[in-house]
């Protein structure tokens, strides 16, 4: 029994070594945090020194896995950024995705792995993943206050919805972007949110709205570090639509001459009528910008051709414009092959992450249940060892007290013997003319049945004056009950068993079972009524 704590304490450890396997400690190394911060402060070239001067003493000195993951999650963080993601990346992504998972202390790292897949699921068309992913994003970025995360997940709801052209539903997530862009004060992130509503609006062909979003960002980006980020593609679109609306004036206010906007200024010149200078500016462009543009060029060549009546030179883009859109229905399928092998990657790497980590689930929780088992069979085996051995040191208690008995009437004499009975015999010829007798053999006329709590100790009383400590005796044999110890004390006063069937309000059949179980529990051993009997007359 001494060793009982040991074997607990032994259990518990075990226990817990096994549930302490199914969690992992994540490092901080102080220039992967700077480096982190400095990607939600939008300065990836410091975020960048940061990481190549951890990879350059990481080449030293191997960093601990929590710490390994951590520079992986931001490998990934910041190819996030750049949208730089491909399906290539899908194995790292799952695999962070999948370590962070549960880590109460790693949920931000989860949620930016969970971005990170959604993009990468964007990326290779399987946009139901996306979505998933994305919501997941939101949903634990929510319950993490972080703004920035936030803003990350609602664009990326956003765009999948955008791209889909369902713009009832991408809506919502770019004004939560902007709001809670605007609540961390995040000018940057609020230029991308509006940038992004009046792209909506471009669908909607709603042209005032359009205008103002853009306005609005490039308002938010002017002087700022990021300017180049969101000016020079939202001031490019603007005058898109200036043109298209046929405000040559504001397009001119604000179209620089740069590469960017060679294609509004040839659309510029095309409606204003100046053939020639369109005519170079589409011709320039020609195999700069891809397929797809090449084709709106070269139809745009051939109609200004012909506008010019050089038809020969017409025929010549004509051509050209046949063999490109052979090439964008080559290039076409070449890009759903493409699309559909990177999703068949995509799903053949998360279905072989998927059986492993289900197997990886059995193992632990058979290895948990084990331990379970292992620490409830062992206190409930040493349990029931604590019951037998006391079950066992009572009946030895009981036969000792009983041997004791016997040896003590023994070692009496005759005389002693008859001098006892002598003194019970007068004691009960005495208790022969109380009340409480008279009640039980019913010389009292009309008295009742049942006996009050008084009556029974009186009675318990007089049958330990005529048997001294008859009570006390009896009850360090076994814990007998209360209806128990006054079947007793009548059997003491041999009434007969119908009358104590009357005197408890039981049946004869329940008093004689009764006598049978207290013989049993006081002797530890099978036997009759009459066996019980005999004991108590003589004890």
């Amino acid at each position: 029994m001494r060793q009982t704590p040991i074997l607990l304490t032994f259990a518990v450890g075990l226990l817990l070594t096994l549930l302490c396997a199914c969690t992992s400690r994540e490092g901080d190394h102080p220039l992967l945090v700077a480096a982190d911060s400095a990607i939600v402060a939008s300065d990836y070239r410091a975020a960048d020194s940061l990481l190549a001067r951890f990879d350059a003493e990481a080449a030293t000195a191997a960093p601990d896995r929590p710490v390994a993951m951590r520079r992986q999650l931001l490998a990934l963080t910041r190819r996030y950024v750049d949208d730089a993601l491909t399906d290539a990346d899908f194995s790292m992504a799952d695999s962070l995705s999948r370590y962070y998972e549960g880590h109460a202390a790693a949920t931000r790292h989860y949620v930016l792995t969970q971005l990170c897949m959604g993009d990468i699921y964007k990326s290779s068309g399987d946009n139901p993943s996306a979505l998933h992913s994305f919501k997941e994003a939101l949903d634990k970025a929510n319950q993490t206050g972080d703004l920035l995360l936030v803003c990350w997940a609602n664009q990326g709801l956003g765009d999948i919805y955008f791209d889909q052209r369902m713009l009832d539903e991408c809506i919502p997530y770019y004004r939560q972007f902007y709001t809670a862009a605007q609540s961390r004060r995040d000018t940057l992130r609020m230029a991308y949110a509006a940038f992004r509503m009046g792209r909506t609006c471009i669908i909607n062909n709603q042209i005032d709205s359009i205008i103002y979003y853009f306005q609005k960002a490039i308002k938010l980006s002017n002087n700022k570090p990021f300017e180049d980020k969101i000016v020079p593609s939202t001031r490019y679109i603007l005058c898109d639509i200036y043109i298209q609306t046929e405000q040559f004036d504001k397009a001119l206010a604000i179209m620089p001459h740069d590469t960017l906007n060679n294609e509004n200024w040839a659309y510029y010149h095309a409606a204003c009528g100046n053939t020639d200078s369109a005519i170079i500016y589409f011709r320039d462009m020609l195999g700069v910008y891809g397929t797809y543009a090449d084709i709106d060029y070269l139809r745009m060549l051939v109609k200004l051709a012909n506008q010019k009546k050089d038809y020969k030179q017409a025929a010549v883009y004509a051509l050209a414009l046949q063999d490109k859109e052979q090439e964008q229905k080559a290039t076409s399928q070449a890009e759903d092959i493409r699309r559909v092998n990177a999703q068949f990657n995509v799903n053949s790497i998360k279905k072989e992450r998927d059986t492993l980590a289900r197997s990886q689930r059995r193992a632990m929780a058979l290895s948990i249940l084990l331990a379970v088992i292992l620490t409830a069979a062992i206190p409930l085996l040493m349990f029931f060892h604590r019951s037998y051995r006391q079950r066992k040191d009572q009946e030895l208690i009981h036969e000792r007290i009983l041997r004791q008995e016997m040896e003590k009437k023994l070692r009496l004499s005759q005389q002693e013997l008859e001098m006892l009975h002598q003194q019970e015999s007068q004691k009960f010829e005495q208790f022969r003319t109380t009340r409480i007798y008279n009640l039980l053999t019913r010389r009292i006329p009309d008295s009742p049945y049942k006996l009050s709590a008084g009556d029974w100790d009186e009675l318990a009383q007089s049958i330990d004056d005529i048997c001294p400590h008859f009570t006390s005796r009896l009850l360090s044999l076994s814990r007998l009950s209360a209806d128990e110890l006054h079947i007793c004390y009548l059997m003491k006063l041999n009434i007969p068993v119908r009358d104590i069937a009357l005197l408890l309000n039981k049946t004869v059949s329940a008093i004689s079972h009764a006598r049978g179980r207290m013989w049993k529990k006081i002797s530890g051993r099978n036997g009759s009524a009459d066996e019980m009997d005999d004991f108590i007359r003589s004890f």
